[in-house]
């Protein structure tokens, strides 16, 4: 079995597979389909012997999708009044394979474990898949954002002024005190983060897409349009009042210099993703 970001590849049992595998990240984007009464989209490769019986079992509990491949024109019928779309090829049709995969949150792979081609055409797609830098809705909402050395400063400013303040300032009534740098939208921060990995040569384009619902799993559940899709504005009108100015880099240049390098030089499982929905 191998998984990586929003698909899971189930291989033969007897194929010899060494990857490391996110099975608690796989586990929260099914729960969350499940929780959200999503179905969750399977592509059974080789509907066979092991395969149909897969299929069947996956029918009677009504909350997938699938897809399969099938070598005869006579199955495409048999397997689609079943509620199963076919799709006509065999191992060997390794675009078909890979578009397919791409589609799919889960993939059997029952047919053989000896077919080099057809693995790996189903990792491409999975590949293909997650491949991309994203956004959560239309990308078009914004967040105020500061550095973090800069936010440092802030508090240290606010410290010095309540200190020095008489007891009387009316400004002591007011606890709130906003920081930013200038704002950005989530489509922004898709971008530079795309334009990054594309540099670094992660991955294949700097283009960027919408996170569809069904991928919410991957990140935090369902609180994922509050957490990276809204609006989070402010100004720090305050601070500027007293002094303070941000003296940083900005977004793009830090993600660029600071925080690009810090998370590629990163080893071991990815953890951010890891969470309970209950």
């Amino acid at each position: 079995m191998l998984t990586n970001d929003s698909s899971v590849y189930i291989a033969p049992l007897t194929q010899n597979v060494h990857e490391n595998l996110h099975f608690n990240q796989l586990r929260s984007k099914l729960k969350y389909q499940v929780l959200e009464k999503m179905k969750s989209q399977v592509f059974v490769v080789g509907p066979g012997y092991v395969g149909r019986e897969i299929i069947d079992l996956l029918l009677s509990e009504g909350q997938y999708e699938i897809t399969t491949l099938v070598r005869r024109e006579a199955a495409l019928e048999e397997f689609e009044k079943d509620g199963v779309k076919a799709v006509l090829g065999d191992l060997n049709d390794a675009k078909i394979i890979q578009q397919l995969s791409a589609k799919s949150d889960v993939i059997f792979h029952t047919a053989t474990a000896d077919h080099l081609e057809s693995a790996q055409a189903i990792l491409a797609g999975i590949e293909e898949r997650a491949g991309q830098a994203g956004y959560v809705g239309s990308g078009k909402k914004a967040w105020g954002v500061v550095h973090v050395r800069d936010l440092a400063k802030a508090y240290v400013q606010v410290l010095h002024w309540i200190e020095e303040a008489e007891d009387s300032d009316p400004e002591l009534q007011n606890p709130y005190f906003f920081c930013e740098s200038g704002e950005v939208t989530w489509g922004e921060v898709s971008a530079i983060i795309g334009k990054g990995l594309y540099n670094a040569g992660r991955i294949a384009t700097p283009e960027t897409k919408s996170i569809p619902e069904s991928d919410y799993g991957d990140l935090f559940g369902p609180f994922t349009p509050d957490v990276v899709g809204c609006n989070c504005r402010n100004r720090a009108d305050r601070l500027r009042s007293m002094g303070w100015k941000p003296e940083q880099l900005g977004l793009e240049e830090a993600f660029e210099k600071e925080d690009l390098p810090a998370l590629l030089s990163e080893k071991g499982e990815f953890k951010a993703s890891e969470m309970t929905l209950s």
